[in-house]
C-alpha cells in the first residue's frame, strides 16, 4: 500500500482517471436505477468516494449512504474530503457484509469492482440478503471475454520463469465474468427481474506505455508491486515488448465489452447456494 505521504499525488492521479472512466459510467448507472430521496444506499468498492458523494446528493438529507472499500488509504481520503451527515465511509468489502442486518439497504451499487470478487455468487447472495424487498442492485463491470491488453500481457509474462516463482497475492487477483455467467449467478441467488446490457467500446492507446498506465490507474498503482524490486524492471520490459508487438499505425486498439446490470430483490426466498 502506498505511504500516506504519497497519498495526495496518487489520489489526484487516481481520481482523475476514475472520473474519466468509471465515474461517468457510475452516474449513468445511478440514473438508470432511479435512486430517490430518503433511500438507504450501499456502495461496494467506493474508492475515493466520487460516486458515493453523488449518491448522497440523490438521497438527500433524509437518506443514508455508506461507502465500503478494502483499502484504508482510500477510505481515509474519502472520509476527509466527502463525509457529511448522510454520507459515511468504512473499511470493508463483499467478504465482510455479514456484519450488516437483513434488508438494511434499498439500493446497492458496485461500479467496476465485480472482477475483484473471488466468489461472485456468494457476494451476490449477501447483496440479496441486505436488500429490502423490492430493492435494487446495480453493477457495472467488464466482460471476461475481452481482457485489458496490459492485463493479458502481464498474465502471460507472470506465468513464465523467473516471475512465476512469485505468485500474485490474493488482493491483486481478478475474477471477471462473462455476461451469461453473471446472469446465471444473479438468477441462482434469487434476483428477479434481471436486466443485463452490454456495450462494445474501442479504446486506442498510442503506445504500450499508455496501455500500462491505463491498467495502473485501475489497480491503485500496484502493477507488478508483488515482485521483488530486482524483477520489476525486467517484467515491465517484457510486458512492454509484448504490447508493442501488437501496436499498429493507430497504436494499440482494444475492444472491450462493458456490462451494466440492474437486478431486483423480489419478495421471495433466495435459492440455496
Amino acid at each position: 500500500m502506498p505511504a500516506l505521504s504519497a497519498a495526495p499525488t496518487l489520489a489526484t492521479h487516481y481520481e482523475r482517471i476514475a472520473f474519466e472512466r468509471q465515474h461517468k459510467v457510475g452516474r449513468s448507472l445511478v440514473a438508470t436505477m432511479a435512486v430517490s430521496r430518503g433511500q438507504r444506499v450501499l456502495e461496494l468498492g467506493c474508492g475515493l468516494g466520487l460516486l458515493t458523494e453523488h449518491l448522497a446528493d440523490q438521497v438527500g438529507h433524509a437518506g443514508d449512504v455508506l461507502g465500503l472499500d478494502p483499502l484504508p488509504l482510500r477510505v481515509q481520503i474519502a472520509h476527509q474530503h466527502r463525509a457529511r451527515r448522510n454520507l459515511r465511509f468504512q473499511i470493508g468489502d463483499v467478504a465482510q457484509l455479514t456484519r450488516f442486518p437483513v434488508a438494511c439497504f434499498d439500493v446497492i451499487v458496485a461500479n467496476g469492482v465485480l472482477h475483484t470478487w473471488r466468489d461472485a455468487r456468494a457476494a451476490l447472495a449477501e447483496a440479496w440478503r441486505l436488500l429490502a424487498p423490492g430493492g435494487r442492485l446495480g453493477l457495472t463491470t467488464l466482460s471476461a471475454d475481452h481482457p485489458h491488453p496490459a492485463a493479458a500481457a502481464q498474465a502471460a509474462v507472470l506465468a513464465e520463469p523467473p516471475f512465476v516463482m512469485h505468485p500474485l497475492p490474493e488482493e491483486a487477483r481478478e475474477y471477471p465474468l462473462s455476461p451469461p455467467a453473471l446472469g446465471e449467478a444473479l438468477d441462482a441467488v434469487g434476483f428477479a427481474p434481471i436486466n443485463i446490457e452490454t456495450r462494445r467500446e474501442l479504446t486506442r492507446y498510442p503506445h504500450a506505455e499508455a496501455a500500462i498506465e491505463s491498467m495502473q490507474a485501475t489497480t491503485w498503482g500496484h502493477f507488478l508491486g508483488h515482485l521483488p524490486v530486482y524483477l520489476r524492471a525486467p517484467a515491465r520490459a517484457e510486458i512492454v515488448q509484448r504490447l508493442a508487438s501488437r501496436c499498429g499505425p493507430d497504436g494499440l486498439v482494444h475492444e472491450s465489452v462493458a456490462i451494466t446490470v440492474v437486478a431486483h430483490r423480489a419478495a421471495v426466498t433466495a435459492q440455496a447456494l
